[in-house]
């Protein structure tokens, strides 16, 4: 079972969490991007969920861009202001807490972990194997009558 250190400090977290929250969602968003955009690779799918906390945690004093995927076409807009040389005018949005960064990294690397990892890549493959089978042009326009791969 993955602990959750967050949890474990109790009000002393409270107040420094709250605008946090909204990123930790944001975290969990990429989480799941990272998922199916690499869903080929566990090797890939680590390195990117991991990337994410490097991208969360930057600053304009101290960016961590280098583990974000690089070039115009980037998630990153970081990298894609570099790609189009304009890091002068880019401004990161306020970072994650400290503490929160502090607090990720085990979580991560209990997440990442081979047999999750394989487990995810199988499960996207899965996914994309059964939506593959699907005929869109046979669902009705309503959901209720859906087939059951949409």
């Amino acid at each position: 079972m993955i602990s959750n250190p967050i949890s474990n400090q109790g009000s002393q977290w409270r107040g420094k969490l709250k605008i946090d929250i909204l990123k930790c969602v944001e975290l969990t968003v990429y989480y799941g991007l990272a998922i199916r955009r690499n869903g080929n690779s566990v090797e890939k799918i680590k390195k990117a969920i991991q990337s994410t906390m490097f991208h969360k945690s930057s600053t304009d004093e101290e960016p961590n861009h280098d583990k974000c995927p690089p070039g115009q076409e980037s998630c990153c807009s970081w990298q894609r202001a570099k790609a189009t040389e304009s890091l002068k005018n880019y401004k990161h949005r306020p970072p994650l807490h400290s503490d929160v960064v502090d607090a990720i990294p085990p979580i991560y690397e209990s997440l990442t972990e081979k047999n999750i990892a394989e487990k995810l890549r199988w499960i996207h493959a899965e996914f994309e194997r059964q939506f593959d089978q699907c005929d869109l042009a046979d669902c009705s326009e309503s959901p209720s009558q859906w087939c059951s791969y949409c």
